[in-house]
């Protein structure tokens, strides 16, 4: 295959990603960027409990984030 044609495959898949990995309308607070496949979870570590009473903090009672692709809601 062509360079290009990997290139234009990598950026289409990139783009799928990137909209698998946002949040529908109405879901909770979260921090505003998601990595594709790894979600929030870098923002985590490394005390995972700290980094929630920072979210908790700083989004309220009530707040979302995405664990790998999937989205979760903490409260």
């Amino acid at each position: 295959m062509s360079p290009l044609i990997l290139f234009a495959l990598a950026i289409l898949a990139l783009y799928v990603l990137f909209l698998k990995t946002r949040h529908p309308k109405g879901f909770p607070p979260h921090p505003g960027f998601s990595l594709p496949m790894v979600g929030d979870m870098l923002s985590l570590l490394p005390n995972t409990g700290e980094a929630f009473k920072r979210m908790r903090a700083k989004y309220g009672d009530v707040y979302g984030f995405l664990m790998g692709t999937q989205r979760q809601v903490g409260f």
